[in-house]
């Protein structure tokens, strides 16, 4: 209980230190949204994902402090204000003003690169971890075949009887081909092997792809 406590009120900390930005990206959305769909007309389609955005974006703190300017500005314009104004509600009102100030920094520490733990597994653990995957792999190597123009089947049933589900999915394919990389990796197929596994994997989806419009 007291984790989850302390863990939402860190998420209610963060919030508010980000008010400003957080303010000042909506606003400037909205402007933007405006002005191009009521006057200029231009950029209507303009779309940026948050994966593009990662990728280009730097991580050091003189980054952070230029794309969030606006918090640390109405810190200091906010505390001139009622320092001129209404200095009695400094006491009140700081804290507030040096979570803005500080935020970009809060931003920065936030988004450094987490260290994992270093795991080192006992051989035991790896001779299981490598039973396990050519068991996996044993599957694939079985059961797609021919019968099933190199597709993988959707299961198999042991009990009460074996039974070969003979139908596929897209992500029973996707895994299918992934698996044969990861067969030549472990040293389970030869690279010729995983080749002509893969194009004739291949081959039926192209054929099916060729049909489609006559189902």
């Amino acid at each position: 209980m007291l984790r989850s406590g302390a863990r939402r009120l860190s998420l209610a900390v963060l919030s508010l230190a980000f008010l400003p930005h957080d303010a000042y990206v909506s606003l400037d959305a909205i402007i933007r949204t405006l002005s191009r769909m009521m006057i200029t007309r231009r950029k209507l389609l303009e779309w940026r994902t948050a994966r593009d955005t990662e990728l280009t974006a730097r991580t050091d703190v003189l980054s952070f402090l230029i794309f969030m300017w606006v918090s640390p500005a109405v810190a200091i314009s906010t505390f001139v204000y009622l320092a001129l104004m209404s200095s009695s509600t400094l006491p009140s009102a700081g804290p507030f003003l040096v979570l803005w100030f500080v935020s970009p920094m809060i931003a920065w520490w936030l988004s450094r690169p987490l260290a994992g733990p270093k795991i080192k597994l006992s051989q035991n653990q790896i001779f299981f971890l490598r039973k396990v995957a050519r068991k996996t792999w044993a599957f694939f190597e079985t059961y797609v075949g021919p019968e099933d123009h190199w597709l993988p089947p959707d299961n198999y049933q042991e009990a009460p009887v074996d039974f070969v589900a003979h139908r596929t999915s897209p992500t029973n394919i996707g895994i299918s081909i992934l698996s044969n990389l990861a067969a030549y990796d472990f040293g389970y197929a030869s690279a010729g092997t995983v080749i002509d596994r893969v194009s004739k994997s291949f081959e039926t989806l192209r054929q099916l792809d060729r049909y489609r419009g006559h189902f």
